[in-house]
């Protein structure tokens, strides 16, 4: 099995883990946070979209999903919104509802694919560039 191949397959193992886990979720139970410094699943799902939309954007030197697709309005969140990861932004983030943060994650999810499949053995050998 080729290194993308296994890399695709986890990432598939873990959305399908992930999207049943959250299947049937009502509202209350998508922002209920066991503490107040506690993250929401809502704001779990939300930070892990825009964490791997921005990560392979930088990558691919691509435009976000989140700003091609217009993710931000379904978010109701600006544009140019920094991914809340601190525990104030938490507090301050609106949280949609959970088929916009299910869809957003498996829009992320099939680009994060679709950039896998392109790659051969000898691409994994060569880093991406942090400029």
């Amino acid at each position: 099995m080729q290194t993308a191949t296994f890399i695709a397959d986890c990432l598939k193992g873990v959305q399908i883990r992930l999207t049943g886990s959250c299947s049937g979720l009502t509202r209350e139970q998508v922002v209920w946070r066991p503490t107040p410094r506690s993250n929401n699943i809502g704001f779990v799902l939300g930070h892990m979209a825009r964490a791997e939309d921005n990560m392979l954007s930088e990558i691919r030197a691509l435009t976000p999903l989140w700003v091609v697709d217009a993710w931000h309005e379904r978010f109701d969140q600006p544009v140019d919104a920094p991914d809340p990861g601190d525990r104030m932004g938490l507090r301050s983030l609106n949280i949609p509802e959970l088929r916009v943060l299910t869809s957003y994650l498996a829009a992320v999810h099939n680009r994060s694919l679709t950039y896998l499949a392109s790659f051969g053995e000898a691409d994994l050998s060569v880093a991406p560039d942090p400029t």
